[in-house]
């Protein structure tokens, strides 16, 4: 391991060493994630004292090396070597790992392709290279697999080396965020039904359970791949259009056959660091070219500096400056101002390139007129006194006017003539409808049908009407069939140039009914024809209302160029209701803001939460929404200047990321139990945002809301969260219930120091402690004798990190995490249901192998050995000393149990009445 960490700082577009400028005995300290005693993440912070005697640090300073390159939110990074080696790959040209054609390569039928890997993002911008046998150079293509624009893995092959076949997955990686995943794709070239299949896989890693990504995709016609002479290589592929990865590579195998021998075995993590070649387990010698190299370099840290204090002493001889970095939750929220409504922000989202004309309608009480929604285009006019902001109808939008009388106008911007055009608003006429039949929607255009009308009947339904430049009428259809007063409408007038006619379309769609994403829309009508001999043009203006509207709310009209320039919005319409946290967090972070998002790779699987309408907030607090809902964590990653987020799902049943022994000194301090009532909730009441409430209580027991010494009296919380309807709000208080009322110690923190012997002659274990991360599970076994006895079981909250000359010290901020041990279907652990209560029905000696055990009046008997031995052995816990249960005989109380004793190590006589449970009972999720 280095002697101090490495530092760099990106300056101007190049990420630059300034490690020898660091003054290290004033020490790094690194804070991420929370403390044991928060609720809530704070922004990351790293501070270091910087030394400045050139200037380089100033960044005012004109003579500074750093001049005009360094300021205000500069990226800085902090990094330790240690752990297990990986590819780097930093994707550069030629920045591969490559082996030498050989027979055993030369698969020429069905192939299996793995890959685990940590690419920089799933939702790749461009087609991005993985590994592939390929060369396009003498027509030498095999095979390569590339993750497609959008995160969509992709195998293509040739069967003659110059004609390309590919499958694609049906399903992407791109809302997995930023993640470590292992990657398998599989063809079968002859599928015994004249058709040749790919199939893709996910798993956490390589050695993990493979899941289907997407659909197979089969294909009519068996195939074969090519036997090419071209070099085996993962990163950049000789010769395709395709872009070489940014990523770090930990493992790859190439299968003769779908599960088949294994014929190139490249293991990235035993591997020497600095390795220019290395021969793997199939036999296969790899060479590393370009600036790919095998590293373990760890980043503790990257953020932002946001100021550049320059300190001095009274000399002028010692110039530093002290910096302190941060996370991007420091400047997201330094001025975080409410993003817009979800149908503001769907309808400038930069993707809907087809929108030429946009006024929300959005704007306050007292606006002299509507704001365009499209920046540099002109203002909405109206006349008459509509009452701005005063209806709510619309979940996915904020307060529109209410049109009583006068008339809305607008000069739509010039824009090329498609052929095309598909106006549209929102709008809800009163029951009682208009007075007398009126003007609701009049569009003036460029082509020969220069003026479409649509009219409001007093019933509530709609008449479509077009005119030429001489306001003849050319067409006048009647009454639309559908009914729209007192309707939540979204109305669609479309117009497609056909040759020499034009197509139209009149549509209300109907959403009053309408609570959740991917609408079935109940209602709905339409209309449509043709009108012979016209042509569409473009829009010029659009005029809404006659005068008449009597209180009709109007609200978020669109022009476009393309009839389907809507497609996906009706999802923002209802205010993205019902839809699940991983999708809204991708969403809002990620693919609106454009600010990167890692998730843990469980939280592939998704949420059982669903979440409420997204409300007028910052995007942290929106983001916040997400996690407090789902009782996930949201966080700042160490590694990259973004969000990442672990959610509740990725918390259950972990397999231990770090696993300590007291009893070999592994920690650098003694964990600290503290018992107390900090986490304590016993009376849970669960609200949901403009919706009803739930309440859960803890009645008995040592925590309940008892007087003490049968409980520990009321602890009451109140939750107001954002989930999409009021049954799940039971389920939301009983798992926060189970959360407050955990009868256990907790150690608020764990102290490690990476110099210690246990890290620094186990690259394992330095690797467990390094990739330790927020919602990570650790362990320590062997606890001291005047502690509990059973192993200590924690999750990571949080890290405090300090690294200096010779410290290397991490502190990892810590909550109980058996919270979090579940019962799933045919698991393994946490399987067994709970007694309602039992006890001991006489006391036991210590050593005593059969027991008497009496359930209490009312409950169910345990179940007996004779009619369910496939049920045993079990653990089961009385007095603090865990028995292994491997007989019952009886089916009714008392019973008398055969068990092995002290399995914790805990030597004691049990008295009569002693309470009798399960060690691990199942705990059923939210």
């Amino acid at each position: 391991m280095a002697t101090c960490p490495t530092v760099e700082l990106k300056v101007g577009s190049t990420w630059t060493d300034i490690t020898t400028y660091v003054r290290y005995q004033d020490m790094i300290e690194i804070r991420r994630g929370r403390s044991a005693e928060a609720t809530q993440t704070d922004t990351a912070s790293c501070t270091m004292t910087l030394d400045n005697r050139d200037g380089r640090f100033s960044p005012r300073n004109p003579v500074g090396a750093y001049y005009g390159l360094i300021g205000r939110n500069t990226p800085i990074k902090v990094s330790i070597d240690g752990g297990l080696p990986y590819l780097n790959l930093p994707g550069g040209s030629g920045d591969k790992s490559s082996t030498p054609d050989t027979a055993s390569l030369d698969i020429t039928g069905d192939i299996d392709i793995r890959v685990e890997m940590f690419l920089l993002d799933w939702n790749t911008a461009s087609e991005t290279e993985v590994i592939g046998k390929y060369n396009a150079t003498g027509n030498q293509r095999s095979w390569r697999l590339t993750i497609d624009t959008g995160g969509y893995p992709k195998l293509t092959w040739s069967a003659d080396g110059s004609t390309l076949l590919s499958a694609t997955s049906t399903a992407s990686l791109a809302r997995n965020g930023r993640s470590r995943l292992a990657l398998r794709v599989t063809l079968d070239v002859n599928n015994g039904a004249g058709g040749r299949t790919v199939n893709f896989y996910t798993a956490d890693t390589m050695s993990g359970t493979w899941t289907a990504l997407g659909s197979a995709v089969t294909v009519a016609g068996t195939t074969s791949i090519f036997s090419s002479s071209a070099t085996l290589e993962i990163g950049d592929i000789s010769n395709p259009s395709t872009t070489p990865p940014t990523c770090r590579v930990y493992k790859a195998q190439l299968l003769n056959g779908i599960a088949g021998p294994v014929v190139a075995n490249p293991d990235y993590t035993v591997q020497t660091v600095g390795a220019a070649s290395f021969a793997d387990s199939a036999g296969r010698t790899w060479t590393q070219s370009g600036n790919a190299a095998i590293s373990n370099r760890k980043i503790r840290f990257m953020g932002e500096v946001s100021s550049w204090p320059v300190e001095w002493d009274v000399s002028g001889k010692d110039v530093v400056t002290k910096i302190e970095a941060s996370g991007i939750i420091r400047r997201l929220t330094q001025s975080e101002s409410p993003l817009r409504s979800p149908m503001f922000r769907e309808f400038t989202n930069p993707q809907r390139t087809h929108i030429v004309g946009y006024w929300p309608l959005e704007d306050a009480d007292g606006s002299a007129s509507f704001a365009s929604g499209i920046p540099g285009h002109p203002v909405m006019t109206y006349s008459g006194s509509p009452e701005l902001a005063s209806a709510q109808d619309w979940a996915g939008s904020e307060s529109l006017p209410a049109i009583e009388s006068g008339i809305l106008t607008a000069v739509v911007p010039a824009y090329t003539v498609t052929g095309e055009t598909s106006t549209r608003f929102l709008m809800k006429v009163p029951a009682a409808g208009v007075v007398a039949e009126t003007l609701l929607l009049s569009l003036k255009t460029t082509g020969s049908a220069r003026r479409w009308e649509v009219r409001l009947t007093t019933a509530g339904s709609l008449k479509l009407r077009a005119y030429d430049g001489e306001d003849n009428e050319l067409l006048g259809l009647g009454a639309a069939s559908f009914v729209i007063n007192g309707r939540l409408v979204n109305l669609v007038l479309e117009l497609t140039q056909s040759g020499a006619d034009i197509n139209y379309r009149l549509i209300g769609a109907d959403y009053t009914n309408t609570t959740t994403v991917d609408v079935s829309i109940p209602g709905s009508g339409a209309v449509s024809g043709t009108l012979l001999s016209f042509t569409v043009g473009q829009v010029s203006r659009i005029t809404i209302g006659e005068g008449g509207l009597a209180g009709t709310t109007i609200g978020h009209v669109s022009i476009a160029d393309e009839t389907t320039a809507y497609a996906g919005t009706a999802n923002a319409i209802v205010g993205y209701r019902n839809e699940n946290t991983r999708d809204r967090l991708w969403r809002l972070v990620e693919s609106e803001e454009s600010v990167p998002l890692q998730m843990h790779s469980r939280a592939r699987l998704g949420s059982t939460v669903t979440l409420g309408v997204q409300g007028v907030k910052g995007l942290v607090e929106l983001a916040r929404d997400c996690g407090d809902t789902d009782l996930g964590i949201l966080y700042e990653p160490r590694d990259e200047i973004g969000l990442a987020y672990r959610s509740r799902l990725s918390l259950y049943n972990q397999t231990p990321r770090l696993a300590l022994d007291y009893a070999l000194h592994q920690l650098a301090g003694p964990p600290i139990p503290v018992d107390d009532d900090r986490y304590t909730r016993n009376d849970i009441t669960v609200t949901r945002e403009n919706g009803s409430f739930a309440n859960a209580v803890l009645d008995t027991g040592p925590l309940s809301v008892q007087a003490p010494p049968d409980g520990v009296g009321r602890y009451e919380e109140d939750v107001t969260i954002s989930v999409g309807s009021d049954d799940q709000l039971p389920d939301q208080a009983g798992w926060r219930l189970h959360l407050g009322t955990i009868d256990e110690a907790r150690y608020p923190q764990i102290e490690l120091n990476l110099r210690h012997s246990t890290f620094t002659s186990s690259a394992s274990m330095m690797e467990d402690a390094l990739e330790l991360e927020v919602g990570d599970r650790a362990t320590i076994a062997n606890p001291p004798s005047w502690l509990p006895p059973d192993r200590i079981d924690l999750l990571a909250v949080g890290f405090s990190e300090r690294y200096g000359v010779l410290e290397r010290d991490i502190t990892v901020n810590c909550v109980p995490e058996s919270a979090y041990h579940v019962a799933f279907v045919e698991g393994d652990d946490y399987e067994r249901a709970d007694t309602d209560g039992s006890s001991l029905n006489s006391s036991a000696s210590s050593s005593a192998t059969s027991i008497s055990v009496a359930t209490q009046a009312g409950s169910a008997a345990w179940v007996d050995s004779v009619t369910h031995p496939t049920e045993f052995p079990f653990d089961v816990r009385v007095g603090g000393e865990v028995m292994t249960v491997t007989a019952i005989s009886g089916t009714t109380s008392p019973q008398t149990f055969t068990v092995t004793r002290s399995v914790n190590g805990v030597v004691k006589s049990q008295s009569s009445g002693a309470d009798v449970r399960l060690a691990t009972p199942a705990i059923i999720s939210l």
